[in-house]
């Protein structure tokens, strides 16, 4: 809680004085302790782009509580407290041209250019000499809460407007505040009296804009934008507690409000940018933006000021920069932005070193490929010993160069290897080349050209293979073709298997199950060469049976069975049988569509392999059990029921009762209907992926009860009872047409256009005698039907 802010803010705000955050000084200047950006007074808030829906019911004030008279006609400004719907206020007067125009007497007239109702605030009062304190506020629950995180948009029309009274808008401005809570009590409930609204407990500062005194007086539009910082659901709109200009004489702010709106927004700060350059690691870092003109820059390094620094580029120390959060806030005329950057440098250098076969600096780059270790070319020279067996590759260096030697495969350090000979043995990759590197004393060193080894002609083969057509056979073979030699007697083979049994001493091997299978080839002159060889299989084939349920179940749907598989091929045969029945069929299709019972069958693919699958049991599909119940099945004309579709309403997608137009809620499963005839009523309903469509339905019979009480007296003597003779209707009226009276010798006395009521008098206000008095009325009920009613009518006094 802020305890010591809020005690310096009440004391400023009694003496009329109201500090304010100086976003350039590295100060706290208004004492919440919170310095510059960390303070919510400093912060961007760019223009937004409105992309929600309104979350503000009623924001004009049109729209009016009509079953209250005082809300009703020409609205006095005096009685109008809690007329407009959805709002809760605090002595808030509503004002409608009507009235305010035909009484010019009332310190503020109607602001001109108005459209319809607006609110008239007071905004800060000062009692009997008193401190000026936050008298009046509006209030409203939010169509659906704030999201937290997420940018919102609030605009009004607000005036200031000139008064008639001495002591009233004298301020130049005005500063209101925009509250949220998750309270549903009243806001001037919360906390003390004397509290700063902003500071209620329940209640939080949500954004802050001043409106001018307008010399017009007319309406101006205003808009801030704010981030949500919790879910919210009630809207709070005050004069704030701190007024920038407030002249110790004037003794009441009152203003008009009206056309408020909160929206979900999109923010569209300026378009800007950072350019972050350094020299070196012990060099300034300069911080520049890309766009400056016509432009106000702050500075800002940890979100406090950097004091003087608002010019387009800022220069930073090299001691100061490394891990440094600097931020720049800059702003045009209608709008701002804010950048940020963590200045990070890292001057640390690590040397390729290269005869280790490792990326020492981290380049990308190992050894002879990195420049760092770059050599000249020279005429050194390669002496190459091949024999006709590729294990036993060797190579000779033939120099008169003395020094350090290095071997390099691809450019990368072969380690241990610095003699002058080398044999490359099993070791010898066919894909890359080698080179030496002499080194000198001097460090000069000179580099062989590169070296390709190649397996000699003699030893290479072509392999082909042929794989089992099914899981489990052994009808694999291998076979080894020499690619140049057209002597297949030259060569000796002897494979074996796994566990090494010799299986065949020819090229080819048949007939062998899936495996791994090694092959030793040598020839005349001794030389030979060791191969493996891996055989597969295709995996074995499996079904997987499924019974999902009927699409949309009926009485005699058919059940759908799924036939899954692990092979990736599409054309698989399915055959089955019921085995109650022991009738076969067979389909391409993985889905059939079965009858309940019990099904199994076996699956062949198109190599003639087979697998078996099942039994399987499919079960009758299952139907929601859903019932319509009502409080009643008989009802008058205009009285509603109460429906409700129970059962397994759990598992519905949708719901929908007909005709709509007689419910309160056509899509839920609890409403209330109002039928204006005997009818059949029905209940549609769907469920499942499908969305399987069902119908119910239920007889109501209305009868034509058309309750309507006409008094036959009244006493207009004004003690407050029975002073008004009026019509009370029952719920089949749908309104009252005309309301005609009559003298009993059949003069016209009174008439009204609806069911205002008769208070004795005529339009010249003229009280009349008691007596008898003859009354006709035209009632139109809900179903459309018009019925006329007349009678006598007793007046006493």
């Amino acid at each position: 809680m802020r305890f010591y802010p809020l005690i310096l803010c009440l004391a400023l705000w009694l003496l009329s004085v109201c500090p304010t955050e100086d976003c350039s000084n590295a100060t706290d200047d208004d004492g919440d302790g919170l310095i510059d950006l960390n303070d919510p007074d400093c912060r961007c808030s760019p223009l937004a782009e409105v992309t929600g829906e309104e979350l503000i019911f009623n924001g004009g004030f049109e729209q009016l509580d009509l079953s209250r008279p005082e809300c009703q006609g020409c609205i006095s400004l005096y009685d109008s407290d809690g007329c407009p719907l959805g709002w809760t206020q605090n002595s808030i007067n509503l004002h409608s041209s009507c009235f305010t125009e035909s009484n010019p007497a009332i310190n503020i007239g109607y602001i001109a250019f108005s459209n319809g109702n607006y609110q008239g605030m007071g905004g800060l009062t000062s009692l009997a000499g008193g401190p000026r304190i936050q008298s009046e506020f509006l209030q409203t629950t939010l169509n659906t809460p704030l999201i937290p995180g997420q940018t919102y948009q609030f605009s009004g029309n607000f005036d200031l407007p000139t008064a008639s009274q001495s002591g009233i808008n004298l301020a130049s401005s005005h500063r209101m505040v925009i509250l949220g809570s998750n309270s549903s009590e009243a806001l001037n409930s919360q906390g003390s009296a004397g509290t700063c609204y902003e500071d209620r407990p329940a209640w939080e500062p949500l954004g802050y804009f001043d409106f001018s005194n307008n010399a017009n007086d007319n309406f101006g539009t205003y808009t801030i934008s704010f981030v949500a910082p919790a879910a919210y659901s009630e809207f709070a709109l005050a004069s704030a507690c701190c007024q920038p200009d407030s002249p110790a004489e004037e003794t009441l702010s009152y203003y008009g409000v009206d056309e408020l709106s909160l929206r979900q927004a999109t923010p569209t700060p300026l378009d800007n940018q950072l350019i972050v350059s350094a020299a070196g690691c012990d060099a300034e870092v300069v911080i520049c933006l890309s766009q400056s003109a016509g432009l106000v820059i702050q500075w800002y390094r940890e979100g406090i000021a950097l004091i003087g620094s608002q010019e387009p580029c800022l220069i930073l120390p090299a001691n100061i920069s490394d891990g440094s959060l600097i931020q720049v806030q800059f702003s045009g005329q209608d709008n701002c932005g804010l950048l940020d950057t963590v200045i990070n440098r890292d001057c640390s250098f690590t040397p390729e070193i290269c005869v280790n076969g490792i990326d020492d600096d981290e380049d990308g780059l190992v050894d002879l490929e990195d420049p760092e270790c770059s050599c000249q070319d020279s005429s050194l020279l390669l002496e190459i010993d091949e024999n006709y067996c590729p294990t036993e590759i060797s190579l000779s260096l033939q120099t008169n160069t003395t020094g350090q030697i290095q071997w390099y495969a691809g450019g990368t350090a072969l380690v241990g290897e610095n003699s002058a000979q080398i044999n490359l043995g099993a070791t010898a990759n066919l894909n890359t080349t080698y080179r030496a590197v002499v080194s000198d004393t001097a460090g000069v060193c000179f580099a062989t050209p590169a070296f390709w080894p190649s397996v000699p002609d003699e030893l290479q083969f072509i392999w082909t293979s042929k794989v089992a057509m099914c899981w489990g056979d052994s009808n694999a073979c291998l076979t080894a073709e020499p690619i140049f030699s057209t002597e297949p007697a030259a060569y000796n083979y002897s494979w074996t298997n796994a566990a090494g049994s010799i299986l065949s001493d020819t090229a080819q091997l048949k007939n062998i199950p899936a495996g791994t299978y090694a092959l030793v080839i040598s020839t005349a002159d001794g030389c030979s060469g060791n191969f493996s060889f891996t055989v597969s299989q295709p995996d074995r084939l499996t079904i997987f049976p499924f019974a999902d349920p009927a699409d949309c179940p009926t009485e005699n749907a058919a059940v759908r069975l799924r036939l899954l598989t692990n092979s990736s091929e599409s054309n698989l045969e399915h055959c089955y049988f019921d085995s109650q029945n022991n009738i076969s069929d067979c389909s391409l299709e993985n889905i059939l569509y079965l009858s309940p019972g019990i099904y199994e069958g076996y699956s062949t693919n198109t190599n003639g392999c087979e697998t078996s699958w099942g039994p399987v049991e499919i079960s009758p599909p299952e139907m929601p059990a859903t019932t319509i119940n009502v409080n009643q099945e008989t009802i008058s004309l205009g009285e509603t029921l109460n429906i409700r579709l129970d059962g397994q309403t759990g598992q519905l997608d949708s719901v929908q009762w007909r005709p709509a137009e007689i419910f309160s809620c056509p899509n839920c499963l609890t409403s209330t209907a109002q039928p204006i005839e005997s009818q059949m009523i029905y209940v549609d309903y769907s469920f499942g992926p499908t969305a399987c469509a069902y119908t119910d339905s239920i007889f109501i019979s209305t009868s034509e009860n058309r309750y309507l009480f006409i008094p036959n007296t009244f006493s207009p003597n004004f003690d407050g009872i029975n002073d008004r003779w009026k019509i009370y209707p029952g719920p089949a009226v749908e309104r009252v047409i005309r309301t005609t009276i009559y003298s009993r010798w059949g003069s016209l006395i009174y008439q009204d256009n609806g069911n205002t009521g008769w208070a004795g008098i005529s339009d010249h206000g003229k009280a009349f005698s008691a007596g008898i008095y003859v009354y006709q009325l035209d009632v139109l009920f809900i179903d459309g039907r018009i019925k006329s009613y007349s009678g006598d009518l007793l007046l006493t006094r």
